[in-house]
């Protein structure tokens, strides 16, 4: 039901203290104490800002019912400081029946008006208007002079003031750059311990960096099963991880091929279609194995190899990230030069790690 702006006027006020929530069609929602109420409309005082005319929907927790009050719509009309004032204008017949109950269980406390108190111009009688007129001249001359004697004891003093300003300006002066030098040096240290702070800091955190990262290296490469001309053997590559953290990203590559000597300089370039490539995750103190089949053999590359004169190199590199995002590399070099021990021993160059 609506309620209009005489029927609310009409109705006493009554103190209260109960808990209130509001919110707006804007998403604005707050908290308050009521700090009286009536049956037209209710004081709140509350931390949440609102604005006078805004549409506000109510919940009183007040003492005397089961649940929340609920008023549909009321509006503000005025906002002082943290405490506004609101009408109540729209509110259901059932809602406007409880809070009868609560306006009636409430103790009876109204609000009245403060009587308005008469002025210092209505409690002097007005007689001789003479009388009055040299009265009031007396006091003017009474404030002159207090003003006179005023304005002297503060222009001597102002002088005095002056002097011993002046007098000390000097010394303030030197106080002052006394201050600035010694400030400037506390500035100057702070400034230098700052940086070895930083330093030592930056040393724990890489020295933490270096303990906690992951570390792949080869740990065992083998042929097997042997060599056997017109038959495949696999080159079987460990990876081991002895770092404290998982290397991830982990990527593999790796080629072989028949030589008379081990290579010297850079690590050969070798084509793609000689080439396996692979993508793995090693844990912390985990290993991982990979499997590169060779090319079967000839009978004469199998007696090079038997003879001494030929040697199967396999070498290839692995990129991996630790757990700090920064990129690792390592390279591996392992050759066989007896078919008859399947263990590759590691060439004197290309094994690396960073």
């Amino acid at each position: 039901m609506d309620m209009k702006t005489p029927e609310r006027r009409a109705m006493p006020r009554l103190r209260v203290e109960f808990r209130t929530t509001f919110s707006t069609s804007s998403k604005l929602e707050g908290t308050g104490n009521m700090l009286d109420l009536s049956m037209g409309g209710c004081r709140i005082e509350s931390p949440v800002s609102v604005e006078p005319g805004v549409s506000l929907a109510l919940r009183i927790y007040a003492p005397h019912i089961e649940w929340p009050l609920m008023v549909e719509a009321a509006s503000v009309q005025w906002v002082t400081g943290q405490t506004f004032g609101l009408a109540f204008f729209q509110i259901t017949e059932k809602e406007q029946q409880r809070l009868g109950q609560v306006v009636r269980a409430t103790p009876a406390n109204p609000i009245e008006s403060k009587p308005i108190e008469p002025s210092i111009s209505d409690a002097i009688p007005i007689g001789d208007t003479k009388i009055s007129n040299e009265l009031l001249l007396d006091r003017i001359n009474k404030s002159h002079r207090w003003m006179i004697g005023l304005t002297a004891v503060i222009a001597v003093t102002g002088v005095l003031g002056w002097w011993v300003t002046w007098g000390q300006l000097d010394i303030m002066k030197g106080q002052i750059a006394e201050m600035i030098t010694a400030m400037n040096r506390i500035a100057s240290s702070m400034e230098e311990s700052a940086k070895q702070s930083k330093t030592a800091l930056d040393y724990t955190i890489e020295k933490s960096k270096l303990d906690q990262r992951a570390w792949v290296t080869i740990s065992r490469a083998v042929i097997n099963p042997p060599i056997v001309a017109g038959k495949t053997s696999y080159i079987t590559i460990t990876l081991k991880n002895s770092g404290k953290s998982p290397a991830l990203k982990t990527r593999f590559r790796q080629a072989a091929k028949l030589v008379s000597e081990l290579p010297r300089g850079l690590m050969p370039q070798v084509s793609s279609n000689k080439l396996i490539e692979s993508v793995s995750v090693i844990g912390p103190d985990g290993t991982t194995m990979n499997h590169f089949a060779l090319v079967p053999l000839s009978e004469r590359q199998v007696s090079l190899l038997n003879s001494g004169k030929g040697m199967i190199v396999t070498f290839g590199s692995i990129t991996y990230f630790d757990i700090f995002d920064i990129k690792h590399d390592t390279t591996f070099c392992f050759f066989q030069q007896e078919v008859a021990k399947p263990e590759l021993s590691p060439c004197e160059h290309w094994n690396e790690a960073s």
